[in-house]
């Protein structure tokens, strides 16, 4: 599965709702904002997508995750856009966020392309 970007996977969302996917962007992991963004930022045309903190065997790597912020990522889970449903915003903290993913995968970009023998740009 060849990854989208945030602006390609948030243009389609209607498709790909409560569908896996794979999405690469920058990651911001701080206190209250997890999500993925468009990159490069000059093209980004959406606030960007909420990453649902998974528990169990799936949880956010706390650890992991604070190496990897502000880094360009691979995400691969289910995504979900409030849209679809019906309302602008739905997710993340406030519920301030149009769309969703529940991630059972992040892997630093250029890892996940030397592993998946694709060329990261």
């Amino acid at each position: 599965m060849l990854p989208l970007t945030v602006n390609q996977l948030t243009c389609t969302h209607i498709s790909k709702h409560e569908q896996r996917v794979c999405v690469e962007g920058l990651l911001c992991y701080e206190f209250e904002n997890v999500y993925i963004t468009h990159w490069p930022k000059s093209e980004q045309k959406d606030l960007g997508i909420w990453l649902e903190g998974s528990h169990g065997a799936f949880g956010f790597n706390d650890q992991v995750l604070r190496k990897l912020n502000g880094k360009k990522i691979v995400c691969i889970g289910v995504f979900r856009s409030a849209l679809v449903e019906d309302s602008k915003f739905n997710f993340g903290h406030g519920g301030l966020w149009g769309y969703q993913i529940t991630p059972t995968e992040i892997t630093y970009y250029k890892t996940w392309h030397a592993a998946n023998a694709s060329f990261p740009n």
